[in-house]
Order: C-alpha cells, then structure tokens, then sequence
C-alpha cells in the first residue's frame, strides 16, 4: 500500500489516493494525512459508490453518493473536501 496517486482537482496539502488495503488494485481511498476521509466501493452492476466521512468521529455514518464510473466517483469524493472559492 505504498503506491500513491494525485488528486484529480486541486486540493489543499496532504490530500492522496491510494489503496485502502493489500486487496485493492485501484486507489479507492482518499487520505488526509494517512487518515481516511473518503472511499469507493464498486458495485456488481458496474457502478461504484463513494462514502465521505466528513464529520472525524470514528463511528459516525459516512455520506453515501452514487457514481456513474470510478473516475466519477474520485472526483466527486475530492470536491466534497475541495477548498472553496
């Protein structure tokens, strides 16, 4: 899990994807600081599903987005900690 790869929009410092374990073949998590502050799940029909945790408490419930493809998916999970204008 020491592959890391870039954000696909602007982000502050400290934001990367990578594997959430040694099972995935895709960066399906994005970190802060080695925290994990987003995920993609694929689905059986082909489309994933992004969850946010956005609120820092361990045991809260993450925000659960459809997403069309992969690559929609990690955009749509970095702009939902993207700063804002």
């Amino acid at each position: 899990m020491t592959a890391r790869f870039p954000t696909h929009i602007p982000m502050p410092d400290g934001f990367t994807w990578a594997p959430r374990n040694h099972l995935d073949t895709l960066p399906t998590g994005l970190f802060l600081f080695g925290e994990e502050v987003a995920s993609l799940l694929d689905r059986v029909d082909g489309s994933w599903f992004a969850y946010l945790r956005i609120s820092g408490e361990a045991f809260a419930m993450p925000a659960k987005r459809g997403c069309t493809s992969f690559e929609a998916g990690q955009r749509g999970g970095a702009m939902g900690f993207a700063p804002r204008a």
